[in-house]
């Protein structure tokens, strides 16, 4: 059960805590990683757009879905270091949330970060731990009460005035001490990843995407399509924040959103032939 959305969905997951179950000898094969929005927060298995793009695609392919809730471009570039040699994919599908992911890299430190490095052996977060009975807390004050996380006034002023001024002192203190940026150091672990494989980039939405400061970074996409072995799939124009039926809450898709996610991803994969499919 979701206790913050207090919705109910069922999932499986294998011995590492993924969710999915295939064998790695066979077949071929596709590797997600991202956070909870390509792990399938809030659908039951089978419904997640991994899932229901390998169904698209038929029964030759199998899905690696290396998700977890919570994570962002440092874990992502861990998982990409770890899995995708064992698994060696055709293609690797990496769905970054439209602003969630760069505020992720702010709150993740590791050795070197400071210097421009990409991590090599562990993150750690600075917003989150685990407590004593396992469960995934929020450091923030506001993420400890529930009328505040679920209140859309709130978010509304938190993120598009309290927020924008905490950027712009973490800015000047990153601009005196001469450290990459958020956005630089994610287009540093997507372009390292593709010297070494395709790799199909998502920006997700969310329902947040009407705040002013939920819009993607001037330039990235634009920047990100100059890199060998990259494609883009922006998908605001397929789930717009308006229909609330593509959502299964603000910041996930429900069924019906995963399906056209599933579907948009497999019409670009056949248009641009890079599964050798037409």
């Amino acid at each position: 059960k979701d206790r913050m959305y207090n919705v109910t969905w069922q999932f499986t997951t294998n011995d590492e805590g993924f969710r999915f179950k295939k064998d790695m000898r066979t077949g071929r094969k596709i590797l997600f990683i991202g956070d909870s929005v390509t792990y399938g927060w809030g659908v039951n298995d089978g419904e997640s757009y991994p899932d229901q793009l390998i169904d698209l695609l038929g029964s030759d392919f199998s899905g690696f879905n290396y998700s977890i809730a919570g994570w962002g471009p440092g874990e992502y570039y861990l998982a990409y270091q770890r899995y995708v040699p064992k698994v060696e994919p055709e293609l690797v599908i990496i769905g970054l949330q439209k602003v969630f992911d760069f505020f992720n890299v702010d709150e993740t430190e590791w050795e070197g970060k400071d210097k421009g490095l990409l991590p090599v052996k562990s993150t750690r977060r600075n917003d989150m731990h685990f407590d004593e009975n396992g469960i995934l807390r929020g450091e923030k004050t506001y993420q400890r009460v529930p009328i505040l996380n679920n209140s859309r006034l709130f978010i509304f002023v938190f993120t598009d005035f309290f927020k924008p001024f905490l950027d712009k002192c973490s800015n000047m203190n990153r601009l005196f001490h001469n450290r990459p940026d958020r956005v630089q150091i994610t287009y540093n672990i997507l372009s390292e990843m593709a010297k070494r494989h395709k790799i199909l980039v998502l920006i997700l939405p969310t329902q947040y995407d009407t705040l002013k400061s939920h819009q993607l970074p001037a330039g990235f996409t634009k920047d990100l399509k100059k890199i060998n072995n990259i494609k883009i799939i922006d998908l605001s124009p397929v789930l717009p924040p308006q229909k609330s039926e593509l959502f299964s809450n603000p910041g996930h898709f429900s069924k019906e959103g995963n399906r056209l996610v599933a579907g948009k991803i497999f019409d670009f994969i056949l248009e641009n032939a890079l599964l050798g499919m037409q």
